[in-house]
């Protein structure tokens, strides 16, 4: 796929909406930008629920 993109935050932030319907290959920065927005929510969600 190719697209413009302000970054690989944007990038990240778009593929992150497409959940498991997908492998991200590379670049390896992507990867990376992807797990940090992944453990990010995650860290959000059992916030979130820790305090209902």
């Amino acid at each position: 796929m190719r697209f413009d993109a302000g970054g690989l935050r944007e990038v990240a932030e778009h593929l992150f909406t497409w959940a498991g319907d997908l492998e991200i290959l590379g670049p390896d920065a992507l990867r990376k930008t992807i797990q940090e927005r992944i453990s990010l929510a995650a860290q959000m969600a059992c916030t979130t629920y820790d305090t209902i």
